[in-house]
């Protein structure tokens, strides 16, 4: 994958990560394994909805918002590929 210029729309990463991670045992799992300094914060959100928004407000303007599209894109990329495109950075 690679580095991206700019960041990538919300909206896009937050559907496209509703799509991957359909179940929050999953996405608790990606947590765990890639992402354990923000794991703590996590847990406080009831809804998968509110998990995904809090994941992506923490690795937001962070390197680790490239590591966490890189990470679909290699375990999913049949739905990866569905966002590619709205995914490529938009100016800021």
């Amino acid at each position: 994958m690679g580095a991206r210029e700019t960041s990538p729309g919300r909206f896009d990463v937050t559907d496209l990560i509703q799509k991957t991670y359909d179940t929050g045992i999953i996405l608790n799992a990606l947590l765990y394994d890639y992402f354990r300094p923000f794991r703590a914060g996590f847990d406080q959100f009831p809804t998968k909805k509110a998990k995904i928004q809090f994941l992506i407000e923490s690795l937001e303007g962070t390197p680790e918002i490239d590591r966490l599209l890189d990470l679909m894109a290699r375990d999913y990329p049949s739905v990866y590929r569905r966002y590619a495109d709205l995914l490529q950075r938009q100016p800021s």
